[in-house]
C-alpha cells in the first residue's frame, strides 16, 4: 500500500499558501512604493512653491505687510497656482509671518498639504531674511 498518497494534496495547498503570502507581500510593497512616491512629489511641489513665493517677496520687499495680510495680487495668483498643484492645500492656507531680528526682517513661509494615504497635514517651511 502507498502511504504517501494523501500528502500530495496537502503539500500542494501549503505551496499555494506560501505563494499567496508572497504575492500579497509584493502587492503591499508596491502600494507603499507608490504612496511614498506621491508624498515625495507633493513635498517637491511645496518646496518649489515656497521658493517661488520667497523670491516674489524678496523682489517686492517694500510691500511685506500685503503678503502677511495675503492681499497682494502676486500672492493671490501664487496661492491659486498652489491650490491647483497640491492636494487639499485649500483646506489649510499657507502661513506667512515676519519677525524682526537685530533690526532685520525675517520672513517665515509654511505650506501645508495632505498626503494621499493620510488625513494628517504635512508641511514645509522656509525662512528668508529681507534686506
Amino acid at each position: 500500500m502507498n502511504k504517501n498518497k494523501g500528502f500530495l494534496i496537502f503539500e500542494a495547498l501549503i505551496a499555494l499558501l506560501i505563494f499567496s503570502i508572497g504575492i500579497i507581500s509584493i502587492i503591499d510593497y508596491q502600494k507603499k512604493s507608490v504612496t511614498g512616491y506621491s508624498n515625495s512629489q507633493n513635498r517637491l511641489i511645496a518646496i518649489s512653491y515656497a521658493n517661488k513665493l520667497s523670491n516674489i517677496i524678496l523682489l517686492d520687499s517694500n510691500n511685506l505687510n500685503s503678503y502677511i495680510n495675503k492681499t497682494a495680487d502676486k500672492y493671490m495668483d501664487w496661492e491659486n497656482e498652489l491650490n491647483s498643484a497640491l492636494p487639499y492645500a485649500k483646506e489649510k492656507t499657507p502661513s506667512i509671518s515676519i519677525v524682526n531680528v537685530d533690526g532685520k526682517d525675517v520672513v517665515s513661509i509654511i505650506i501645508y498639504w495632505k498626503n494621499t494615504a493620510s488625513d494628517k497635514f504635512s508641511s514645509y517651511s522656509i525662512t528668508i531674511g529681507v534686506i
